[in-house]
Order: C-alpha cells, then sequence, then structure tokens
C-alpha cells in the first residue's frame, strides 16, 4: 500500500515537471517578442487590474489611506493609479525575464556602489543583502546572479502554495544562475557561506508569521511586525548587512544602489539591524510610494501586538520625517 502511493506521488511529481516544462517553454518562446509589444501588454495588464478587475483595489486603497493619513484624497488616487500602472508592467517585465538575455539586462538594470560587495567576497567574507517589494525585485536577483559570479548569489524564498506556479518560478528564477534557498533551509545556506563567500538576498518587508519574536516599530505611520531573521544572522555571523535600494528608471528600467546599513560587531543592540531597514525602506517607499507592492496585506496582524512586544524604533537616530500634506 505504502509503495503504491509513494508510486502514484512519484507519476504526479513528474507530470508536474511536464507540465512545467510546457508552460516554461511557451513563456519563454513569448518573452521573445519586441519590447513593445511587452510594453503594449503591460498596459493592458493595467487596464485590467485596475478598471475591470478591481484587483484588490480595496487592499490598495485602504494601505495607501492608512499609511499616508495627511494626503489628500486626489493624491492618494494620482498614487494608486500609477501603483496598478506600475503593476502591470512589472508582470509583464517578469514574464520578459523568463528568457532575457544576460546583455540585455545588464543595459536595463543597472548596479550602483557594487564594488564594495565584490570587495567583501574578494577578502573572503559573505554577504548579507536586505530589500523590499519595490521596483523590481525580481530582476534585482538576476542581476546579483551576474555581477557577483563567479561567487554564488542566493535568494532566501517562502515557496508558494499551488506547486505549478512555484515550480515555474523556480525555473524562471535561477535560468541566469541563482541559487534559491527555501526559508526553512536558511542555516544550511549559511553553513556554505561561511566556507565559501558568497552573496544572499533577503526580501524582508513581508508580514511575519511569529509577530511574539517579531521586531515592532512605526512604519508608515503605523505599528508594524518584521522579520528579525536577517538582524539576528548578522550578529551573529558578523557578516556585512547591506540595502538594496531599486529605483525605476522608466519602462522596464532600473537601478539598484548599495549602502550598507551597520558596522556589526558582536556589541550592535538586537534590533538595530531591523529598525535601519525599516528607516530605510520607508524613505524609499516615501519617494516614489506607487513603486511598492500594496497590494500585499502588510498590517493584517498589526491588531495582534502583543503586550511585551519587541520595540526597535529607537535604535537608530535615522527616523523618516512624519507625513505630510
Amino acid at each position: 500500500m505504502k509503495n503504491k502511493a509513494q508510486n502514484t506521488q512519484a507519476r504526479n511529481h513528474k507530470a508536474l515537471h511536464g507540465i512545467v516544462r510546457v508552460l516554461y517553454s511557451c513563456i519563454s518562446l513569448a518573452s521573445k517578442l519586441p519590447w513593445p509589444m511587452w510594453k503594449a501588454l503591460a498596459r493592458m495588464i493595467s487596464f485590467f487590474t485596475f478598471s475591470v478587475a478591481g484587483y484588490r483595489k480595496t487592499i490598495v486603497r485602504h494601505n495607501l489611506q492608512q499609511s499616508f493619513p495627511r494626503h489628500p484624497p486626489q493624491q492618494l488616487q494620482e498614487v494608486e493609479a500609477g501603483f496598478y500602472l506600475h503593476f502591470g508592467e512589472l508582470i509583464a517585465e517578469t514574464l520578459k525575464g523568463f528568457a532575457i538575455k544576460p546583455h540585455v539586462l545588464s543595459h536595463r538594470f543597472s548596479l550602483k556602489g557594487f564594488q564594495a560587495i565584490q570587495k567583501h567576497l574578494l577578502q573572503g567574507q559573505s554577504v548579507l543583502l536586505i530589500s523590499g517589494h519595490y521596483g523590481n525585485w525580481e530582476w534585482l536577483s538576476h542581476m546579483l546572479a551576474l555581477a557577483t559570479a563567479p561567487f554564488d548569489a542566493w535568494a532566501v524564498y517562502k515557496p508558494l502554495s499551488n506547486p505549478l506556479i512555484d515550480m515555474l518560478m523556480q525555473h524562471c528564477r535561477t535560468h541566469l544562475g541563482l541559487k534559491l534557498c527555501p526559508h526553512d533551509q536558511v542555516p544550511r545556506m549559511l553553513a556554505q557561506m561561511k566556507r565559501w563567500p558568497a552573496v544572499a538576498l533577503f526580501v524582508a518587508d513581508q508580514t511575519p508569521l511569529d509577530i511574539h519574536h517579531a521586531h515592532w516599530l512605526q512604519f508608515l505611520a503605523q505599528d508594524t511586525p518584521f522579520f528579525h531573521g536577517v538582524d539576528k544572522i548578522a550578529r551573529k555571523s558578523g557578516f556585512p548587512v547591506y540595502f538594496a535600494a531599486v529605483r525605476k528608471c522608466g519602462w522596464a528600467r532600473y537601478e539598484a544602489s548599495f549602502e550598507q546599513l551597520l558596522d556589526v560587531t558582536p556589541t550592535t543592540p538586537r534590533g538595530a539591524i531591523t529598525a535601519a531597514f525599516a528607516h530605510k525602506l520607508e524613505a524609499l517607499i516615501r519617494s516614489a510610494p506607487q513603486y511598492w507592492l500594496w497590494t500585499h496585506r502588510r498590517w493584517k496582524r498589526s491588531h495582534l501586538k502583543p503586550p511585551h512586544a519587541i520595540e526597535v524604533d529607537k535604535l537608530t537616530p535615522t527616523a523618516p520625517r512624519p507625513d505630510r500634506p
């Protein structure tokens, strides 16, 4: 009975792989269409998600109203429209990225200040990168794989609940050399990084499940829990931590700049790295809010803040300015 179940599971897994290969081949073939056609597709996606389907429009509007309470309604509407325009472009860019060539991506996505990270690698020291769902984080991971070679570039991710989509995204994310690490295998990845220098990217602005050990601070005018993992890893390992700020320069054009958050030492306070990251990310979002992923229910657990929450607001003097009309 056990062998029969195992055989059935193996057949299902093999069939899933076959479907993924077919879908990946179709998307890769479509991704070779010229850029103007993809721009037109992006406009169609934006129109459909915003005007027809109203994809998560209630969540987007609530997030914007809570994050910018002093902004007039017209300004919030402009940010909302700009977000859905960018959202359509982001989907089109991600699909185009399934088979994008290294020289094409390098032409459209530039790295500023990456020499400092390369210097760490050449000195035999691994680096932690932390960023948010801002701009195009998928292309950022592709560029890291190209820029760190011959050293490894890792991206920590949470597997998607749909196995078909998850496997498809794995194919997309790894085709330029990026290595993926499921979030429950981070210790194994860190053990390798101690032996061989590498870069690990954490996109760490989503809502943590464990709110009791999360780091809490005021973020976009709201009590917000953050993952504490990078903070803990950096203080324990001594790896330098850099913030990756992705800025949009136009249709399918980006620039990522890299800035060391803190000089991590054994005496670095718990939560200081998280606070520095949150302040940098908030400043980036305020500079052009339409490029953050507003469809995410970022504050769905904020009302569950425990009485003895780990609050890290005052661990860095570089807090963002209050929201202004």
